[in-house]
């Protein structure tokens, strides 16, 4: 029998601009979809009542770029450029994450993100370091009950003398494995893969600049094989751009579209926005991370006044459709933010309040697909006292494997490779 929900008497923020912001307002969802909006609806008796008074109800948040494997390694590049991040997290922790590893960094980041109120994510996984990886991180996902599209990524970790030896694959003796295995996930995992499935298939190409411009624009075609629902990768980086101009490129090679999603994309440009916004291709503009780390100044304002889609929203996913508003027909992911806390009493501007006020404590209840997966501030289907010690022991295990790779050995490395792009930092 279909859940049926009536959220009842909260402040409606829809983003539908025909419906606008409602006070005293109902929301009845049934199954997996919104089926009314209004004041007063009237139910029968089998229908879960949920009180939102002194609440706002709004659309779940959409989050566009996430590597949601590096959950234990928060606060660890807090303080550091692109660079570092480059050496201690793709070059050094990411070379010591067994498959359990990758699994809790993937379950506890989607929880991390549901209880935030982001109910849909893109994951831009490159954390692959065995078929076993894969199935993990998927699985993670997926036990976390997040809405998203899961993009496997072909970024090779180094493999370390003696460090994860015997659940990572040596890329130089099996080259080509991670194409087939991706192959393999996509059959196994996402037999469908339709906009309205929970958790999709996408693909991610190695880094999109850091190879000759023929391998990615192969990566991409072969993303597009396997019905990738978004291919995304990391493009214009500030001081880490190459003066490549791929975007360019693409367009005069016919392969851009809506299936692209680039990330940062700081130095665009303009042609090349403009090409974007042609083909329906998206940016995902990260403005703390960029700033912090040296790409530059974030796109997102420059291409929202050229009309490309440049957001944390489902526009750029392609599901506008089907999330990102609290509209009849549309998916149930629904937040319900309590207005009860000093930061929120009184509230006078709901989207202010949202925007500029609230956090995570004060969502009370979350909803993905028209299933309650967090309900008065805590999780439905996830133990955060257990779940959260094991995330403690996988780190300390990461970090404990770490020690025997030399971080400035790596460094020295990187830098005898990148030392020109990276002189002026």
């Amino acid at each position: 029998m279909a859940r049926t929900y009536l959220i009842r008497n909260g402040t409606v923020v829809s983003m539908d601009p025909s419906i606008g912001v409602v006070e005293n307002c109902d929301v009845l969802i049934e199954g997996s979809k919104i089926a009314k909006i209004g004041p007063n609806i009237v139910t029968g008796d089998e229908v879960s009542v949920i009180d939102a008074t002194n609440c706002i109800v709004s659309p779940g948040f959409v989050d566009t770029h996430r590597h949601t494997w590096q959950t234990q390694l928060r606060t660890i590049t807090s303080n550091d450029t692109l660079f570092d991040y480059f050496v201690k997290v793709r070059n050094v922790y990411g070379s010591c994450y067994t498959p359990e590893d990758a699994y809790m960094g993937n379950y506890c980041g989607a929880l991390e993100s549901i209880n935030s109120g982001i109910t849909c994510l893109v994951d831009h996984c490159h954390i692959i370091n065995s078929p076993a990886h894969s199935d993990a991180v998927v699985k993670g996902l997926k036990d976390a009950k997040i809405r998203g599209v899961f993009c496997y990524g072909l970024y090779q970790n180094p493999l370390h003398e003696g460090r994860c030896e015997g659940t990572a694959i040596d890329d130089s003796a099996n080259p080509g494995w991670r194409e087939a295995d991706a192959a393999r996930v996509r059959r196994e995992h996402f037999p469908s893969n339709e906009k309205t499935d929970l958790l999709r298939f996408g693909f991610a190409p190695a880094e999109m600049e850091r190879f000759p411009l023929p391998v990615t624009l192969d990566e991409v075609k072969f993303g597009r094989s396997l019905g990738a629902a978004i291919i995304t990768g990391h493009i214009s980086m500030g001081y880490l751009n190459k003066g490549l101009y791929l975007v360019r490129s693409m367009a005069k090679e016919n392969l851009l579209g809506p299936d692209l999603l680039f990330s940062h994309g700081s130095a665009l440009a303009d042609d090349e926005i403009e090409s974007l916004r042609e083909a329906g291709s998206a940016i995902s503009s990260t403005p703390d991370t960029e700033l912090q780390m040296g790409m530059g100044q974030p796109v997102c304002f420059r291409a929202h006044k050229m009309d490309c889609h440049a957001s944390l929203g489902a526009e750029a996913m392609g599901l506008e459709h089907i999330i990102g508003s609290i509209t009849v027909g549309k998916r149930a992911d629904i937040l319900i933010t309590s207005c009860d806390s000093l930061r929120l009493t009184p509230l006078h501007n709901p989207i202010d309040g949202l925007v500029l006020y609230a956090n995570g404590s004060d969502i009370d209840t979350v909803l993905i697909d028209g299933e309650i997966v967090k309900q008065k501030g805590a999780f439905v289907h996830a133990d955060w006292k257990a779940v959260g010690s094991r995330l403690r022991d996988s780190a300390k295990a990461i970090m404990e494997r770490s020690k025997a790779i030399s971080i400035e050995r790596v460094r020295a490395k990187l830098l005898a490779v990148m030392g020109e792009e990276i002189s002026e930092i």
